[in-house]
């Protein structure tokens, strides 16, 4: 082995200079790398700030654009509700008047009816009244030939009083 450790370490001494650059360039190129990879690095921030800020114009107009379209919207709705409105108060207006016309044509026919009933009952209380009358006048002659009955006969008995009280 030990005839194996001289050319050994010939040849590892012998390496010992390249190994040594390749590691130095090794170094250099990680921080070369570094510094591009930083380089970048700062390169995308840059853009990623900028496109941030361009999205974020982007999003102010689109969300100006909306507010003004709602309002248009809300606008256009409004007059439409008012239409709407004025609509339903004239069909109301137009309802309530039909009502009023039925209305008024129900209470001129119950005054009608009114008006026959009472002269229907007031003919019949006229009715009444003189069927009542006669049955009073009736009842009147009856009581009349009744008491004259009974004064006849209470004359009859005073006097026939009279002449046994003379006796």
């Amino acid at each position: 082995m030990q005839a194996a450790e001289g050319p050994c370490r010939d040849l590892a001494r012998a390496a010992e200079v390249p190994c040594r650059d390749i590691a130095r360039a090794a170094e250099y190129s990680a921080g070369a790398l570094q510094e591009g990879l930083n380089d970048h690095a700062g390169t995308l921030q840059e853009r990623l700030k900028d496109h941030a800020g361009t999205m974020l114009e982007r999003l102010k107009d689109s969300a100006g654009t909306l507010q003004e379209q709602l309002m248009d919207h809300a606008g256009t709705v409004q007059e439409r509700l008012k239409d709407c409105a004025g609509t339903l108060q004239e069909f109301l207006k137009e309802r309530a008047g039909t009502l009023q016309e039925l209305l008024n044509d129900r209470a001129g026919t119950l005054q009608e009816r009114l008006k026959d009933h009472a002269g229907t009952m007031l003919e019949r209380l006229k009715d009444h009244a003189g069927t009542m009358q006669e049955q009073l006048k009736d009842h009147a002659e009856t009581l009349q030939e009744r008491l004259n009955d009974h004064a006849g006969t209470l004359l009859e008995r005073l006097k026939d009083h009279a002449a046994t009280l003379q006796e």
